[in-house]
């Protein structure tokens, strides 16, 4: 199964940029802005063929921190919703530092099965 690196990146960037502009109330909340895990391209690439063809550390991390990063997606949407702004950047924060991870191990990722 061949995968696109560069457009996942890129749609995981997209996401924490259109996640930004919904907690500034620049725009309103759209779910296709805002990534769903099961529509996206690297949770189905993770369970469609990863875990299944490759045995190293960094997919096993990647699954996990790909998890937390639409969970903390859906957390802060829920936050913004219920009035708690705050709360809603802070978790924003965390998202990010966790979207840095993410893009190094995506990288790393596409050098080893590349």
């Amino acid at each position: 199964m061949k995968v696109n690196f560069f457009n996942i990146r890129q749609t995981h960037r997209m996401l924490i940029i259109n996640l930004k502009a919904y907690l500034l109330g620049i725009d309103d909340y759209d779910k296709n802005k805002l990534l769903d895990i099961n529509s996206c391209d690297l949770n189905n690439w993770i369970y469609d063929y990863a875990l299944k063809n490759y045995k190293n550390k960094e997919i096993k991390d990647i699954e996990v921190i790909h998890k937390k990063y639409h969970f903390l997606v859906n957390k802060i949407v829920q936050l913004k919703k219920n009035g708690q702004v705050f709360a809603a950047n802070n978790k924003y924060n965390e998202l990010s530092h966790l979207n840095n991870e993410l893009m190094e191990l995506l990288k790393k990722i596409e050098k080893i099965i590349i």
